[in-house]
């Protein structure tokens, strides 16, 4: 599965299933380097930001682009931005939330300076095999 049917399925998850009244695509990298893709809003306005990837090839690994986890470092003030991955072997979607990636502990860390992460190969508390 590509990233942009991907988010076009999981916005109609979202959607049918009330977790988020409103949906965007956004798309801002020219104006704010390393920006996440979505912005959805729930019944009370409250916000999230998710982050899309989808593994490529058979190697359960989700690459980010230069500037995105700097952005999520420099902005970690903002509580809602997750990470929402596709994994193409596994068929799990994995959704955390993009301070994992900083944490040592989580089996999301980043390694400082790479902009590649396999993804788990198991069920964890962040990963579900509902795609649509």
């Amino acid at each position: 599965m590509l990233e942009a049917e991907f988010k076009e399925r999981r916005r109609k998850f979202w959607l049918k299933n009330k977790i988020y009244t409103s949906v965007f695509f956004i798309e801002t990298e020219p104006t704010e380097k390393g920006f996440p893709d979505v912005l959805c809003f729930d019944a009370d306005d409250k916000a999230a930001l998710y982050e899309v990837k989808v593994t490529r090839g058979k190697d359960n690994v989700i690459e980010f682009e230069r500037n995105q986890p700097l952005w999520f470092k420099k902005n970690s003030r903002i509580k809602n931005v997750f990470i929402l991955a596709y994994d193409n072997v596994t068929k799990l979607v994995h959704c955390f939330p993009a301070s994992a990636l900083f944490n040592p502990l989580s089996e999301y860390h980043l390694p400082l300076g790479s902009l590649k992460k396999q993804l788990p190969q198991h069920k964890t508390n962040y990963t579900t095999d509902v795609v649509d």
